[in-house]
């Protein structure tokens, strides 16, 4: 594919005022049309660049073994959806609900959350059994899935983070946390 471009010829003059603030002078010396080639990168090799960057910052970030960050990037990249959540969603949903820890639970006294991505049995016990979540693989997916449906119930990314946390009911019905989306917005620029 072929991009028409005006490229214009910029000669940058730089000056300083006495209060240390710097002022760009952009100044046109020359327009022209020229075609541009657009290359678009292989999916696959993006996804490869992307999963080595994942695993990279978790290892280093969280202190976590490489062995076992790789299966939990392998799976969010598994279990991603089209439109959401992406494997860069997943794995910030595990960093900002374990900190990476495999035996992490909630201090809910009635149901509490478990595992990497924080899932409440009971409130999941329509759709899976509570020793499912022993199995990484079973927690990645099923956050998967219920990221997706508040998602889809929704309509948007952030009410879904947010369900995640307080619940698809309490975020339909107006209540709020955004002290926890700007937790997620925080770690997913990790990811970026």
């Amino acid at each position: 594919m072929k991009l028409k471009a005006i490229l214009v010829g910029l000669a940058i003059v730089v000056s300083v005022n006495t209060a240390a603030i710097t002022y760009l002078t952009w100044r046109v010396t020359s327009l022209e049309t020229v075609a541009i080639p657009v290359v678009e990168e292989d999916p696959a090799v993006k996804q490869s660049k992307l999963r080595t960057k994942y695993i990279n910052v978790v290892v280093k970030r969280y202190k976590k073994d490489e062995q076992f960050v790789t299966r939990v990037v392998d799976l969010a990249f598994q279990y991603q959806k089209k439109d959401f959540p992406q494997a860069s969603d997943i794995v910030s949903i595990v960093g900002i609900e374990s900190s990476w820890d495999t035996k992490a639970k909630s201090k809910l006294r009635r149901d509490p959350a478990l595992g990497l991505t924080q899932i409440r049995p009971g409130a999941w016990k329509h759709k899976f059994k509570k020793h499912e979540l022993k199995d990484v693989d079973n927690q990645i997916k099923y956050a998967v899935d219920i990221l997706h449906h508040y998602y889809k119930v929704s309509g948007n990314r952030e009410d879904a983070i947010v369900a995640y946390n307080i619940g698809l009911k309490a975020r339909l019905s107006g209540r709020d946390n955004p002290q926890y989306l700007e937790k997620y917005s925080q770690e997913k620029l990790n990811f970026i």
